[in-house]
């Protein structure tokens, strides 16, 4: 196994996050809707074991909070649609947002 050296930076994979009572505006904002779970519980269910999937291979995941309004808006000034791809898009962004402000 190798070690990081002290300079070196840890690869983190950013995780959209969804709050439970968030869930239905999510579906109704989704393209994709159809690919989604369609409960919150079998969403953070298997969203839970693709985490958990990740770091057995020594990936690290950072949750990224995400609410469907911020979502919307970020989509529809990129004008493309709310899917699967948008939604690692806006949580690597807002990932990247936070990692500017804390340099």
């Amino acid at each position: 196994m190798k070690k990081k050296k002290r300079n070196q930076k840890e690869t983190v994979f950013g995780i959209a996050w969804f709050k439970e009572e968030d869930w239905g505006r999510l579906l109704e904002i989704s393209d994709d809707r159809a690919k989604l779970e369609s409960t919150y519980s079998e969403w953070l269910l298997h969203a839970e074991k693709v985490i958990k999937n990740f770091e057995k291979q020594g990936v690290k995941i950072q949750r990224v909070n995400v609410t469907p309004n911020q979502l919307l808006i970020w989509c529809k000034e990129r004008n493309i649609p709310v899917n699967g791809e948008a939604r690692s898009g806006y949580a690597s962004h807002k990932m990247q947002q936070q990692a500017e402000k804390g340099a």
